[in-house]
């Protein structure tokens, strides 16, 4: 092989490296704007958080036990301390976010709908996790790769 054919190759790698690198920043951008977008709904009289407009919901419940709380704290920038939430002091949370850090929209007298913050994102990361640990790892399902949930915080 020639020295012009060296560099071409080399040349065809750094462009397909470069494609392939732009391909993953749009996806990435793309999945941010779309959780940016999608508000939850707080079901308090079935202990749901549910991602609006979809078939996906995680129950209030699972955040006992758990011993990712300090995800949450620091969504919300609590003073960093031990916190043992059930779902009552979750729903209050949700409800009541402090230094007003957003405004949930009340729909009915059980039903809330929760705009998109990094807070907010933090409780969904929590819940999911715990469904993930509690119900799903250890799932076979993909050869032995575990599926672990994506993030919603921004």
């Amino acid at each position: 092989m020639n020295k012009g054919q060296t560099v071409l190759r080399m040349l065809g790698s750094i462009i397909s490296v470069f494609i392939v690198l732009m391909m993953t920043a749009c996806s990435a951008g793309s999945y941010r704007n779309q959780v940016d977008n999608e508000y939850y709904i707080l079901d308090v009289d079935k202990g749901l958080l549910c991602i609006e407009k979809k078939a996906k919901c995680h129950r209030l419940s699972l955040i006992v036990p758990s011993y990712r709380e300090q995800i949450i704290v620091q969504g919300y920038d609590l003073p960093n301390k031990a916190y043992r939430w059930g779902e009552e002091q979750l729903i209050e949370l949700l409800l009541n976010p402090p230094n007003a850090q957003y405004r949930p929209e009340k729909l009915s007298n059980t039903i809330y709908r929760i705009p998109p913050h990094f807070s907010t994102h933090s409780v969904w990361d929590v819940l999911a996790l715990e469904q993930y640990d509690l119900y799903e790892r250890g799932d076979d399902r993909f050869g032995g790769f575990e599926l672990v949930p994506i993030p919603r915080r921004y």
